[in-house]
């Protein structure tokens, strides 16, 4: 029988070693980077080249670490001096993608996309200059997306093209989507990955996701994380080894330890920081998450 996790990834293989050698996860820094201040860390990372290029690993984990660190630095949650390396370098070692030494921390960071095979590859066949409708049909586990090239949207009526059969998207079932699609990636990463990474594993390890799937907007963050962590719960994650913190991010949304967010109210915020150490929500409003991009 297939895996339920079998149709979710983390990155798609199109990434080769000389594609890492040609394509430096830092570009002109290669494939480490250093920080001595905010400012600094400012000045470098607003001045890299973050353009994806089709499916291409490299370009994606930099363009989501950039962000990352964007977001952190400007929201006072790292330390200098900065450091941070790409130590996955498609060698075929069991490594996570990146180490970071703030000041005297330091700890480790996978990062993936949480999506699903089949969409990925429905992605890709989309022409440039084309409009197209995403179709998400459901069948328990198994989410299919069809791809339909449309002349203009008033071929798509309440979320159905003609031609196409399936259920669909109705009430919650975006959040539903939501759960399924984060919480198997993360289990993905937990099972296939998480136990073979060749480090110190006393120090902490922590899951960047950035989800990227249809039907996002108006999206009830609140309920898609609760669907997520009570999916996780059904499988038993705290049973695992798992990881200590596990982030998400979109285009317009960070949020940072969202295993802690069930009950909190974050359908208002585009950016979440909850600190370990003071336990304290830092909730932050429309535009805050914007502010802490590079323009």
């Amino acid at each position: 029988m297939k895996s339920v996790l079998s149709n979710f990834v983390s990155v798609r293989p199109d990434t080769t070693k000389k594609d890492m050698l040609n394509n430096p996860m830092f570009r002109e820094y290669g494939d480490s980077i250093e920080f001595e201040s905010l400012i600094d860390l400012n000045n470098k990372l607003t001045l890299l080249d973050l353009t994806i290029n089709g499916t291409n690993v490299t370009d994606r984990e930099r363009y989501t670490i950039v962000k990352y660190l964007l977001v952190l630095g400007n929201h006072n949650f790292l330390s200098y001096p900065l450091k941070v390396e790409n130590i996955d370098l498609g060698l075929g070692e069991s490594l996570p993608d990146f180490k970071i030494n703030c000041k005297c921390y330091e700890y480790y960071l996978e990062v993936t996309i949480a999506t699903t095979t089949q969409y990925m590859d429905e992605k890709d066949k989309k022409k440039i200059g084309k409009l197209y409708e995403d179709i998400v049909l459901i069948d328990g586990e198994e989410i299919e997306v069809k791809s339909l090239e449309v002349k203009n949207k008033d071929e798509v009526k309440d979320g159905e093209v003609s031609g196409i059969t399936g259920n669909p998207i109705l009430g919650d079932q975006s959040e539903v989507i939501f759960g399924k699609v984060v919480s198997k990636s993360i289990l993905k990463k937990t099972e296939e990955k998480l136990p073979h990474y060749k480090i110190d594993k006393s120090k902490d390890i922590e899951l960047l996701l950035y989800y990227i799937f249809p039907h996002q907007a108006g999206l009830d963050w609140c309920k898609s994380i609760n669907y997520s962590n009570d999916n996780l719960r059904e499988y038993n994650y705290d049973d695992k080894e798992k990881f200590d913190r596990i982030h998400l991010m979109n285009d317009s949304r960070f949020l940072y330890n969202i295993l802690r967010l069930d009950g909190i109210d974050i359908s208002q915020y585009d950016l979440i920081l909850i600190d370990d150490d003071s336990k304290k929500d830092n909730t932050f409003k429309k535009d805050d998450f914007m502010s802490s991009r590079e323009n």
